[in-house]
C-alpha cells in the first residue's frame, strides 16, 4: 500500500513539474491565451443563419484560423501582430468566398468584437 501510494505521488509531481516548465516556456516567448481561437461552429452558423454546405466551409477556415492564430502567439514580438493581420486577412478573404453579403457584413462585425475583445485590435 506504501509502495502504491509513493507511486501516486511521485507521478503527481513529475506531472506538475512538466506542466510548470511548458508554461514557463510559454511565458518565456510571450504566448498567451488571447491567440487561441475555439469557435464553437454551431452558434456561429445558426448566428449567420449558412447552410449545410457553407456550414462545412466555414468549419474548415475556421479551423485555419485557429491555427494561424496559435502561429502567431508562438511569434516573436515583433512579427506578432503582423501574423495577427495576415492570419484575419486570410481568414475574411475565404469566408467572403462562400459567404452571401449580409452574413459576410455579420461574421466581419462578430470577428471584429471578438479581436477588440481580446486587445488584438
Amino acid at each position: 500500500m506504501k509502495r502504491l501510494f509513493l507511486t501516486a505521488v511521485v507521478m503527481l509531481s513529475m506531472t506538475a513539474a512538466m506542466a510548470e516548465g511548458n508554461n514557463a516556456t510559454a511565458k518565456a516567448i510571450g504566448y498567451s491565451n488571447v491567440y487561441r481561437f475555439n469557435i464553437n461552429a454551431r452558434s456561429l452558423g445558426r448566428a449567420l443563419g449558412v447552410d449545410q454546405e457553407q456550414y462545412e466551409k466555414m468549419l474548415y477556415v475556421n479551423e485555419m484560423f485557429s491555427h494561424d492564430m496559435r502561429q502567431a502567439g508562438f511569434a516573436r514580438k515583433a512579427k506578432r501582430q503582423a501574423k495577427v493581420n495576415e492570419a484575419v486577412n486570410r481568414n475574411l478573404s475565404s469566408m467572403k468566398s462562400f459567404l452571401d453579403e449580409q452574413q459576410f457584413r455579420k461574421y466581419r462585425m462578430l470577428l471584429n468584437v471578438t479581436l477588440l475583445n481580446r486587445g488584438l485590435r
